[in-house]
């Protein structure tokens, strides 16, 4: 018997439009090489991003992120003191409709519906970072999820068997009665069966539709009950 659903979060609800860089580089009306040299500046800093990440603080991501602005645009000679209303435009490019960067795939409110009438427990279970959680306030959707489980907050990343199980632990679920649907073969499938969760695979330019792949959340509800 099914009484919990797991959702990846990148391409199986949020559609991704672009990149935090070219973002940056659109509102920034910057070129491509120095969109580049963000990147490469980000990269650098990863393993700084991931120890911001595990404190849970988005007041530290956003001090990480105005610090970035700040040495970029020293380095692409423009004035640094304009870092704090570059990433306030940032912001509001991402976080204001319609996004610059997400939209909310159109099968997703009628899926999340029919699960919660069925009375099904939900939870996202996503390698994203600390702005899974506003990403699902921004679309009005994480009143459907007991609990959102983003992978940088956690320190480790699907297909890693301990993600599903710590999101199971928050549920107070069992593997046996838990569905994961992802649109990543390795991190969502495999990850799934290595947890000892079932995995439905959503392949949205596939066109099929049966207990193990789908090609639109809309077909969900049929994949879990005739499995």
């Amino acid at each position: 018997m099914v009484r919990c659903v797991t959702f990846d979060c990148a391409g199986t609800l949020v559609k991704l439009h672009c990149s935090v860089e070219q973002a940056v580089v659109a509102v920034a009306n910057a070129d491509p090489m120095e969109g580049q040299l963000f990147q490469a500046m980000f990269m650098g800093r990863l393993s700084a991003f991931h120890q911001v990440n595990l404190t849970r603080d988005p007041q530290q991501g956003r001090v990480f992120w105005v610090q970035l602005l700040a040495d970029w645009l020293v380095r692409i000679g423009r004035d640094p003191k304009t870092a704090e209303d570059l990433q306030n435009r940032v912001d509001t490019s991402i976080f204001s409709e319609p996004s610059c960067m997400f939209s909310l795939f159109e099968d997703v409110l009628p899926c999340l519906e029919c699960l919660k009438a069925r009375g099904i427990r939900m939870a996202v279970l996503s390698n994203w970072d600390y702005s899974l959680h506003r990403v699902l306030q921004f679309f009005e959707i994480s009143g459907f999820f007991e609990a959102e489980v983003a992978s940088l907050e956690e320190g480790m990343e699907k297909p890693d068997p301990r993600l599903f199980a710590l999101t199971l632990e928050r549920l107070g679920a069992s593997p046996e009665e838990t569905v994961h649907i992802g649109d990543h073969l390795i991190d969502d499938v495999e990850g799934a069966m290595s947890a000892g969760i079932t995995p439905v695979f959503l392949d949205r330019a596939s066109g099929i539709s049966n207990k193990s792949t789908i090609s639109s959340l809309a077909h969900l509800e049929a994949a879990i009950w005739s499995a």
